[in-house]
């Protein structure tokens, strides 16, 4: 074993050079005409036409988007621009928080979820609900193997990929559920620590089925993303798809690419007088974006996030961004008073930085896990885009 990961690297690790380095991502900002224009400028019209809408419309008429794989000082620092500006409209387009945030749930004993004392394992029977084996990945899928191995009862209601990775005593496909709650019941009125470990984006129909089926089993879900602990407990949710806004700023999030339908999503857009969007990648939602920032890959901060496990992590940035700013510093310009004089944080040797140096193989080889990724609706195809439900 090699560490708390068993030398296993998680999704950054795997893929944030390659992704640093992608040839399609965005290292300048742009207007909705494909022009491209100085990042000063671009900050400043966007400071410029959320205040007009601001004093036109009133503060309510504003709204920001944080993503949930934000880093913790990216999310404050979005909540602190829109406290400023005079809005509480800050929210996230990941459905899953509004779920976590309904209700009040204890978190998993993960130390103890292991362990291969019975006495001092907390949990004796574990259902996990709702998950194919990309989810529940890393770290908390090692403990609930390690679970499994040292004699913890393994229920899975989910995708049949789990059946290889975690080998449960009971498997039931998601589409089966209704025909076998019964007999669910029963194998847990034999035991005395049961949890059941739920994906809070499982359809939710499922979900009501199996809280009214077995109310009396604590519940817990995990946060599918990598911040989203922070985004939920800062009380940052989905949005009312029935409110309009005037103008709207978002920090990361691709809504109208990732829904189920996006026509619902370019709806909630329809009454924007002005959108701005900070991201990564062109994508379909800054192709309604008035303004577009190019955001940096985490390979290029410094900063923190709260993990599933719901401990903090830390990470440097191993280059400098290769936009010339940081996500923090393009936040914290867009929250400045122009009346300040000239905006400060360019890194000087940004233009001067040598490529990183990727194995041959690594296109190749994230290309295959695209594809399987693809295969199994975890990241949108062209035909299939189905990962935020509204």
């Amino acid at each position: 074993m090699e560490g708390i990961d068993e030398g296993e690297m998680c999704v950054r690790g795997k893929f944030g050079p390659v992704l640093a380095q992608d040839k399609d991502r965005l290292l300048g900002a742009y207007l909705k005409n494909g022009k491209e224009l100085d990042i000063h400028r671009a900050v400043e019209m966007i400071r410029d036409r959320l205040s007009e809408i601001k004093e036109k419309y009133g503060p309510d008429s504003l709204a920001f988007f944080v993503s949930p794989r934000s880093l913790t000082e990216e999310i404050e620092e979005c909540a602190k621009l829109a406290k400023n500006i005079g809005t509480q409209n800050l929210f996230t387009f990941s459905p899953d928080t509004a779920i976590i945030g309904s209700e009040t749930y204890k978190d998993i004993d993960w130390d103890n979820l292991a362990s291969s004392d019975c006495h001092q394992a907390s949990y004796d029977t574990i259902l996990l609900l709702g998950f194919d084996s990309w989810m529940l990945r890393s770290v908390p899928g090692l403990k609930v193997r390690q679970a499994k191995k040292n004699g913890v009862k393994l229920i899975i209601i989910g995708y049949d990929d789990m059946l290889s990775v975690y080998r449960p005593d009971i498997f039931i496909s998601l589409k089966n559920l209704k025909s076998k709650i019964f007999n669910l019941k029963s194998d847990f009125k034999k035991s005395n620590k049961p949890l059941i470990i739920f994906n809070p984006g499982v359809d939710r129909d499922v979900l009501t089925l199996v809280k009214e089926n077995l109310s009396d089993i604590p519940m817990v879900p995990v946060h599918t993303k990598s911040n989203m602990r922070t985004l939920v407990n800062m009380g940052i949710t989905f949005p009312l798809l029935n409110k309009r806004y005037k103008g709207i700023f978002i920090f990361g999030e691709d809504p109208v690419g990732l829904s189920d339908r996006p026509d619902k999503i370019k709806e909630f857009f329809k009454d924007a007088e002005f959108i701005a969007v900070c991201d990564l990648f062109h994508t379909e939602t800054t192709k309604l974006a008035d303004v577009v920032l190019p955001a940096v890959s985490f390979a290029e901060v410094d900063g923190s996030f709260v993990n599933m496990m719901g401990k903090v992590q830390n990470i440097e940035r191993a280059i400098s961004p290769l936009t010339g700013f940081t996500n923090l510093q393009l936040l914290k310009m867009l929250d400045k008073d122009a009346k300040t004089g000239k905006i400060k944080g360019r890194f000087d040797n940004s233009s001067s930085l040598p490529p990183l140096k990727i194995k041959s193989n690594a296109d190749g080889f994230e290309n295959r896990v695209r594809e399987k990724l693809k295969d199994i609706g975890v990241i949108p195809s062209e035909e299939k885009t189905s990962r935020i439900g509204v």
